[in-house]
């Protein structure tokens, strides 16, 4: 007899616990691939929905890195007519937008936080490019390093901590500056193109393409324009630079968003409190506070606030303005 009756058993229990395991794991995996087609499928759909009327969404999912990825798809794939179908350029966009997310839970949580980060990533295709994202991290750094507003790692291209409507309009301008100058440095010759230009200039898309999508998850934006806009389409609603544009329109009073900048810019004199933003009452435009402890003083109301932290906006509006933003 070759084998006891306890290490027969115990090699059939063994037998059963790894077939149980494999079939778990092809079930995961089925429902992965069918939520990221979901998710696909959503995007797209959303993508159309800029060129015609279309009600406003519930709440969806938030802007989590393999959103950003699908953001991008819809954006850079685009409708079957006008794409891209360089893997190579697309893959590089891809990665320098993750990137920026890459590098930030690096420098604030540890290499070793950013790996469980990965790991639990389940989205196959995002993971993939996570992988393309940490091969390249020290050349977004390096670009990074370039922007004024970037005090460190990628610290500056999240739009966090902007208190007032002030604030994010300098951000803007040093931000849309900054981006000017590097594209003029990468197209500077036609022998620096070649060898480090085109390279430079592609992750620099991915790193634009996020900053832009994060300024709507990071901000109370879309909060305000649901609250203005609410029986608005999704087709019609503004985006930033629709806003700020008023500031110079000779007739901007006779605009259907008129009123929504002048409540944007009350952020100028006043703070919004994380209890303030958790009973939805917006003080104006903001984005939330990212890991700083300070409290800010209120002119309007003459008192010290602790302004609302951080997080993710999570309605589907913001993920259609952030593609939309994306796209042009």
């Amino acid at each position: 007899m070759l084998f006891s009756d306890k290490e027969q058993n115990m090699k059939i229990l063994f037998f059963c616990m790894l077939m149980l395991c494999l079939i778990f794991c092809k079930a995961q995996e089925e429902k992965q691939a069918i939520a990221l087609q979901k998710m696909i499928s959503y995007v797209e759909e959303m993508q159309k929905n800029n060129a015609r009327e279309n009600t406003l969404a519930s709440r969806q999912s938030k802007h989590a890195p393999s959103v950003h990825v699908n953001i991008l798809k819809a954006s850079m794939l685009g409708d079957g007519e006008n794409f891209w179908d360089n893997q190579e350029a697309i893959e590089l966009v891809f990665a320098a937008n993750l990137a920026i997310d890459l590098i930030s839970t690096r420098d604030d949580f540890g290499y070793l936080i950013q790996s469980i980060a990965f790991w639990y990533e389940r989205n196959r295709y995002t993971r993939h490019f996570f992988l393309k994202a940490d091969e390249i991290h020290q050349d977004v750094r390096r670009l990074a390093r370039s922007a004024p507003f970037n005090s460190g790692g990628t610290e500056g291209m999240h739009f966090d901590d902007l208190f007032s409507y002030r604030e994010i309009c300098q951000r803007w301008e040093e931000f849309e500056a900054w981006v000017l100058r590097e594209v003029n440095v990468a197209q500077s010759s036609r022998e620096h193109w070649d060898r480090q230009g085109r390279r430079d200039f592609l992750i620099l898309m991915g790193m634009v393409s996020h900053s832009v999508q994060d300024f709507y998850a990071h901000s109370n934006l879309v909060r305000l324009i649901l609250d203005h806009n609410r029986r608005s389409s999704v087709a019609i609603q503004p985006c930033w630079e629709d806003i700020v544009a008023l500031e110079k329109h000779t007739e901007a009073s006779k605009s259907l968003n008129y009123g929504l900048w002048q409540w944007c810019i009350q952020s100028n004199e006043t703070v919004t409190s994380e209890s303030e933003y958790s009973s939805e009452k917006w003080l104006g435009l903001q984005t939330g506070s990212w890991g700083k402890k300070d409290k800010l003083y209120d002119k309007r109301h003459s008192q010290w606030k602790k302004p609302w932290k951080h997080r993710d906006e999570d309605h589907s509006l913001a993920l259609a303005l952030s593609g939309r933003t994306t796209i042009h």
